[in-house]
């Protein structure tokens, strides 16, 4: 191939990362990652592959995404102050990011994007929150799209049950 892509970066561990520069070394290879969402250091994956990428496959160029073409003005301005505190924390960095100062972008909004709004709120159980989001999607426009992440599938099946209960169509993707 002439060409190598490699998606979420940031979820790489060393190993991969060896293995991928073993086989890719020398050519053309472009890694999209965000320090923000690495998610899966319990498996060795580690945002300082981000900082390290020009060493391991060689000369590097660095290209920004900063805009957010999914997301109103209120939800990135929040984003972005809180992963510019994360981004203060010991932990959030190891290694070769740390030392090389590997921050957080600052996201912007598109162009016509709209405030939106924020709702947080602190419920007792997961039962409970099963519940309001339930109540919040019935109450919200049926011609508005929505869509529900979750962090942990074990807690799927509450969550579509208390939905499914309000009359709502659920598609578990």
């Amino acid at each position: 191939f002439s060409q190598i892509l490699l998606d979420e970066y940031q979820d790489t561990s060393v190993l991969q990362t060896r293995l991928l520069a073993g086989l890719f070394g020398g050519k053309a290879v472009f890694a999209v990652g965000d320090p923000n969402q690495s998610i899966y250091g319990w498996r060795g994956a580690s945002a300082s592959n981000l900082a390290s990428f020009g060493s391991d496959f060689g000369a590097e160029r660095r290209f920004e995404l900063s805009t957010s073409w999914r997301n109103p003005t209120s939800v990135l301005g929040l984003a972005n102050v809180l992963a510019a505190e994360l981004s203060l924390q010991p932990s959030y960095l190891h290694g070769a990011a740390a030392m090389s100062n590997l921050q957080p972008v600052q996201l912007r909004p598109a162009p016509g994007a709209g405030e939106g709004s924020i709702d947080v709120e602190m419920l007792e159980t997961i039962e409970d929150e099963a519940n309001r989001i339930a109540e919040w999607f019935a109450a919200t426009p049926a011609a508005d799209k929505k869509a529900l992440l979750m962090r942990k599938r074990r807690n799927m099946p509450l969550f579509v049950d208390a939905l499914e209960q309000r009359g709502h169509t659920v598609d578990v993707v």
